[in-house]
């Protein structure tokens, strides 16, 4: 393991991602106390709880659950880049076998569309998690 003093921890070197497949459908949704809608959404394990193996700085790393602070909407980014906003999480859920779920709707701008049509043509969209 790393020694802990060999590197400070900033903002950019303190985060990383985990990926695992993304599920895609079309449902109705309530969007900002409209009637409901069609909405292109999204769904999956954001991460299991499982062990990150060889993180660069920590090793072997797992994160607790339990003590996760999840605020009730989450950008959902192309490449957890913040200029690259494809939807919103609306509903997450860390007390299940599964891990760390997330469900969320794809925005109609240029980047969700994207994704939204990557997908129908076959594209295998990752969901990866961004944790501090």
């Amino acid at each position: 393991m790393p020694n802990p003093t060999a590197r400070k921890l900033t903002e950019d070197n303190s985060r990383f991602a985990v990926s695992s497949p993304m599920q895609f459908a079309i449902e109705e949704a309530v969007v900002g106390g409209e009637t409901p809608q069609r909405k292109r959404t999204f769904s999956g394990v954001a991460y299991s709880g499982g062990v990150i193996p060889d993180h660069w700085y920590w090793g072997n790393v797992v994160f607790d659950m339990a003590t996760m602070a999840v605020p009730p909407k989450l950008p959902a980014l192309v490449d957890h880049n913040r200029s690259m906003r494809a939807g919103y999480v609306t509903s997450s859920d860390t007390d299940n076998s599964l891990g760390f779920t997330v469900k969320g709707i794809l925005l109609s701008n240029e980047d969700g569309q994207a994704v939204a049509q990557d997908s129908d043509e076959g594209f295998p969209w990752q969901m990866s998690v961004h944790i501090e």
